[in-house]
């Protein structure tokens, strides 16, 4: 191929990327994604999923939000991305899509939900580590209480599986920061939904925990989650 057709396919492909990043960030874009990762915890000196999150950022098609691996930082985290979106709510679906490592996963973890229970293995970045503690506290969030998302994880779960992905619908999430963050998050949609009216769902809050690369490697991993975005847009 001459350096004049590589360019002019080069630049092809470019504008074709652009086209479909500019559709996918557009103001009347239906469904709006949010994505979280966390950083590097004890034990873990490296989050793959930090590595994904970078690789959606530089795409610049969804809003990212990195996460120190602390309750406090993903309280506070939940805390602006609810607020900052709330607005949205009135003519797009918002989704927030959280991402987390299970340092021994050996697939990918669909988390139907979260507990109301903060019982850190090891303490976390701020060095707090509780035990038996509520997340919610506040009149009908006894401790323990599930909260269950709003997607229809068992059918994302076997579109996944047709496309031969190792994926797994779970209903343990832990009780670590991932558990903490996904239970804050189902919460928020819960009150947003409601406040919005009787049998509304204008957010909706995932959580995917991924197992490191040199179990599934970063390219197959990346591939996943943009299926994951592409399969709730569709059936929402």
């Amino acid at each position: 191929m001459s350096a004049a057709a590589i360019a002019t396919a080069g630049a092809a492909n470019k504008e074709e990327s652009a086209v479909e990043t500019e559709k996918e960030i557009s103001p009347t874009a239906p469904v709006h994604f949010v994505i979280t990762s966390f950083g590097p915890f004890r034990g873990v000196a490296v989050n793959p999923t930090q590595t994904l999150l970078e690789r959606f950022r530089a795409r610049e098609c969804w809003p990212t939000v990195l996460v120190e691996t602390s309750a406090e930082a993903a309280r506070a985290a939940v805390e602006d991305i609810y607020n900052t979106h709330r607005p949205l709510l009135k003519d797009r679906t918002v989704v927030v899509l959280h991402l987390g490592v299970n340092y021994k996963g050996r697939m990918f973890q669909i988390e139907r939900c979260a507990f109301n229970d903060a019982t850190f293995r090891v303490p976390d970045q701020k060095g707090l580590q509780p035990q038996n503690e509520c997340i919610i506290s506040k009149d009908a969030c006894e401790h323990g209480k599930c909260f269950n998302t709003t997607l229809d994880v068992n059918r994302l779960c076997e579109d996944l599986k047709a496309r031969g992905e190792p994926v797994v619908v779970s209903t343990d999430p832990g009780r670590f920061v991932c558990n903490y963050i996904y239970c804050l998050s189902l919460d928020s949609c819960l009150e947003e939904n409601r406040q919005s009216g009787e049998g509304s769902q204008r957010i909706h809050s995932l959580f995917i925990h991924v197992p490191p690369f040199n179990v599934i490697p970063e390219e197959r991993q990346f591939d996943l989650i943009c299926r994951v975005i592409d399969h709730v847009k569709a059936v929402i």
